[in-house]
């Protein structure tokens, strides 16, 4: 998969993630599998499977997740203020 595409979009950050537990299951297995699939052990690893997952829509249609929300930042319930330092 070409990634480069999703350089200029918004960080998603993966520490806000909330589901139903079979959506979080399923999450989890897809993270999973990202790991599996690279071998990644840099820190963020995480991040990037998480943010990869969302942008190439791989989670749509997965048995367990009903659909997937995102909520851009300062509009949702949860916030994340750590991109926002200097």
């Amino acid at each position: 998969d070409n990634v480069s595409s999703f350089f200029d979009k918004p960080v998603v950050c993966s520490g806000s993630t909330m589901g139903e537990k079979v959506a979080i299951e399923a999450y989890l297995r897809a993270m999973v599998a990202q790991f599996d699939e690279t071998h990644c052990k840099v820190k963020g690893c995480d991040q990037g499977f998480h943010n990869y997952l969302h942008y190439s829509h791989s989670l749509e249609g997965v048995k367990g997740i009903r659909s997937i929300e995102l909520h851009e930042q300062g509009k949702g319930i949860i916030n994340n203020l750590g991109l926002l330092r200097d």
